[in-house]
């Protein structure tokens, strides 16, 4: 089977556990063995998205296949399936390490922001509302004399 990772609070203090604690854990994972074995794969697949070679990340992803198939738990057969199909993609992810977490975070402001407002009537105030609130523009730096309506000059 595979190894844990130390992060699990009783793989972390299990050297600490009492002879009858340590029974307790062990009467607990044969019990609950579907859900250990399932925690044990999902941290096993974190391992092979650590990998900063495409060698390395094959080599424990091939690991982590027969480990699946051998679990018979089929979320994670079908899981398999998905990983199969964008491995390419992953890989990708392995060599760059990029990701689209920073556009898929501005969509979501945008998105937010548009539900706030109730739709804009004036799109130049819109557009420097989103910037405004992606950061890219300091509340100082927008010239808010066109915004809606302009004030009546003293006469």
């Amino acid at each position: 089977m595979l190894e844990p990772h130390r992060r699990f609070i009783l793989v972390a203090r299990e050297k600490d556990l009492s002879k009858s604690e340590q029974k307790l854990v062990d009467k607990l994972r044969r019990i609950n063995e579907p859900i250990h074995t399932a925690m044990l794969l999902v941290e096993y697949f974190h391992k092979a998205l650590d990998k900063k070679t495409i060698k390395g990340f094959r080599e424990t992803l091939t690991t982590w296949y027969r480990v699946v198939r051998e679990s018979k738990l089929e979320p994670f057969l079908k899981f398999a399936k998905t990983i199969r199909k964008y491995r390419r993609n992953i890989e990708a992810y392995i060599t760059s390490r990029l990701t689209t977490a920073v556009a898929e975070g501005l969509n979501n402001k945008i998105k937010v922001l548009r539900r706030m407002g109730y739709g804009y009537t004036n799109p130049t105030s819109y557009c420097r509302k989103i910037l405004q609130r992606c950061g890219y523009l300091n509340h100082l730096s927008i010239n808010t004399d066109e915004f809606f309506y302009k004030v009546p000059a003293p006469r």
